[in-house]
């Protein structure tokens, strides 16, 4: 069975990341974000992959602030991958936001809406 386009590119720019080259990584996940946004014909888990996936990488080499709206488009693809809401409460809690964390940490474990501490 052949692979699907987004895991082709998903595994590939993966590859890089673990290789020691995030940014040939995210250049590589940002164009297979903008396939998956035009091209994969609603493929919402190609979308939560790649904007997952960048963030991770980009959470791991010092850029919160942009691995945060990655997770932030993981979320609009799949608002119920506990995946995401754990790495955000962990990157909320580097940030010194307990509130929104704990919220973020509940909603992961299936309970509790992050919403509540950002209002």
């Amino acid at each position: 069975m052949e692979k699907p386009k987004y895991r082709e590119i998903l595994d590939e720019n993966l590859k890089l990341a673990f290789s020691g080259e995030p940014q040939s990584a995210c250049a590589g996940l940002k164009e297979g974000l903008a396939w998956a946004l035009l091209d994969a014909e609603g493929n919402r888990s190609a979308l939560l992959m790649f904007a997952r996936n960048l963030g991770i990488i980009l959470d791991n080499n010092g850029d919160s602030e942009a691995a945060e709206c990655f997770y932030q488009i993981a979320l609009l693809a799949d608002p119920n991958d506990s995946a995401v809401y754990f790495v955000l409460s962990d990157l909320y809690l580097r940030k010194g936001k307990a509130d929104l964390s704990n919220a973020y940490h509940a909603k992961a474990n299936g309970s509790g809406s992050p919403n509540q501490s950002e209002k």
